[in-house]
């Protein structure tokens, strides 16, 4: 792999980023924020980290440095909310390398500076975000890809990075991509040969192109819909309220399950999940397992959009 000092100018989730690799997937700028940059750099691990590795420790959390090694693509090492540095393996699939860049690493920058992002896709209705999350297999891609070619615009694919301004939270884009599983392919009728794939961690994955429908502004966010899957007959949603409101932010936090080795909920953290919850509306959309119920859970969320009207 090719580690010259060429770098690359990138804008996602309201950073931006100084790059020693080329992501194709990210929104390129020309000019960069130095007070707001993040810097991904070609590295070589520190003989501390190459040793835990050696004894088969393949991962350490703190707050102000996180480093975890990936069999057979790279070791990472992010910092302080600034650098994420790189070590790839000897021939490394470079789309993989990349793919923990764009997700894994930039999700521990943002826990570094106190970001609060969702972990789900987010479509955008009358200039309003809504943000659809849950648990891995829920369907979080698929609906949102359903809605997209539904004709509504998209603003991120996998992560919803917040922030508030003027005491309305704000999403801010993620990037013009959205990976979907096979079966999801299938079921929206794409022709997979058409798409790059990869292998995730579990799975073939394929990456669809959505320039056409992907919005670059910061956009309000009036609402989170988690999707679920139960032993239910039917497509079902209900509103979630009061506190139980902030759990579910809480829980679905884009890599929740790594905040509390990184130190815990920071008191900045924990102020803007209180500021997101009471701004928005927060739905859950229970699905039967089995069953491809997509137009269903369209049907049902698009009744709670028409609320967006009345909302300024």
């Amino acid at each position: 792999m090719n580690s010259g000092k060429s770098k690359f100018y990138y804008e996602v989730y309201g950073l931006d980023i100084e790059s020693e690799i080329k992501i194709d997937e990210f929104v390129p700028i020309e000019n960069i924020n130095t007070d707001n940059k993040v810097n991904m750099i070609y590295s070589k691990m520190p003989a501390n980290i190459k040793k835990s590795i050696e004894d088969n420790k393949k991962a350490f959390f703190s707050k102000e440095e996180v480093w975890f090694h990936i069999d057979e693509v790279a070791t990472y090492r992010v910092t302080n909310g600034e650098f994420i540095e790189f070590e790839p393996c000897e021939k490394a699939d470079p789309y993989i390398l990349r793919v923990f860049l764009m997700c894994s690493c930039l999700g521990f920058i943002m826990i570094q500076r106190d970001i609060i992002a969702i972990h789900g896709g987010t479509i955008v209705v009358d200039n309003k975000a809504i943000i659809l999350t849950g648990d891995r297999g829920a369907g979080k891609s698929t609906l949102t890809t359903a809605l997209r070619l539904k004709g509504y615009q998209f603003i991120s694919d996998d992560v919803a990075a917040l922030e508030m301004k003027n005491n309305i939270p704000m999403v801010k884009h993620g990037f013009p991509y959205q990976k979907l599983c096979s079966s999801a392919m299938d079921k929206l009728e794409y022709d997979k040969e058409k798409y790059f794939s990869f292998m995730s961690d579990t799975e073939i994955k394929y990456l669809v192109d959505a320039h056409d429908d992907f919005i670059y502004e910061d956009t309000r966010l009036f609402a989170l819909c988690e999707l679920s899957v139960s032993d239910t007959a039917q497509v079902q949603i209900e509103e979630i309220k009061g506190s139980e409101k902030l759990n579910k932010l809480i829980t679905n936090r884009y890599r929740a399950e790594f905040v509390q080795a990184m130190g815990g909920i920071s008191p900045i953290a924990f102020k803007t999940l209180l500021q997101i919850a009471k701004s928005i509306k927060f739905y859950k959309i229970i699905r039967p397992e089995g069953q491809f119920t997509v137009d269903k859970q369209i049907e049902l969320l698009e009744e709670k959009i028409k609320t967006l009207q009345s909302i300024n």
